[in-house]
C-alpha cells in the first residue's frame, strides 16, 4: 500500500502515477487538478479510483524557517489549491466496496470528507461548495 503526498512540481505527479498504478493499492494526497492530468489518466487506464474531498482547504505548515517572514501567517500555511485524496484499493471490487462502506458510514457526518466515485462527481462537489460559499 502506498500512502503519499508527493512534490507537485516538474514530472513528479507523472512519475508517481506510473509507479503506483501498477496494481498496488494507493492513497495520494494531491492538488485537485491532478486528476485531470493526461499522465494520471493514462496511468489509471480503466481503473476508477475514489476521490475524497475535504470540505475546506487543508492548511499545510512548512518546516520552521522554510519561508520568508510575512505579515500574515496565512500566506505561510494555506495551500493555493484545494487538495483531494485519490484512493485505489488494488482492485475495482475492493475500491467499490470501500466507497460503499464510506458512504454508509459517513454520509451524515458534516465533518467527513466528501466522496466522489467519478471525476464528474468530484467536479459537482466543487461546484456545490462554491455555490454554498456565495
Amino acid at each position: 500500500f502506498l500512502l503519499t503526498t508527493p512534490p507537485y512540481s516538474g514530472d513528479h505527479i507523472a512519475r508517481l502515477a506510473t509507479f503506483s498504478c501498477g496494481g498496488r493499492p494507493f492513497l495520494w494526497l494531491v492538488p485537485e487538478w491532478t486528476h485531470k492530468k493526461a499522465e494520471v489518466l493514462a496511468a489509471l487506464g480503466e481503473r476508477r479510483p475514489v476521490y475524497l474531498s475535504p470540505r475546506s482547504r487543508y492548511v499545510y505548515e512548512p518546516p520552521p524557517a522554510y519561508r520568508a517572514k510575512k505579515r500574515s501567517d496565512t500566506h505561510k500555511k494555506t495551500a493555493p489549491f484545494h487538495s483531494i485524496w485519490l484512493l485505489w484499493a488494488g482492485t475495482q471490487a475492493r475500491t467499490d466496496a470501500l466507497a460503499s462502506w464510506w458512504s454508509a458510514s459517513f454520509r451524515r457526518d458534516p465533518a467527513a470528507l466528501r466522496l466522489a466515485r467519478s471525476r464528474s462527481q468530484l467536479r459537482d462537489l466543487r461546484r456545490l461548495a462554491k455555490k454554498r460559499s456565495r
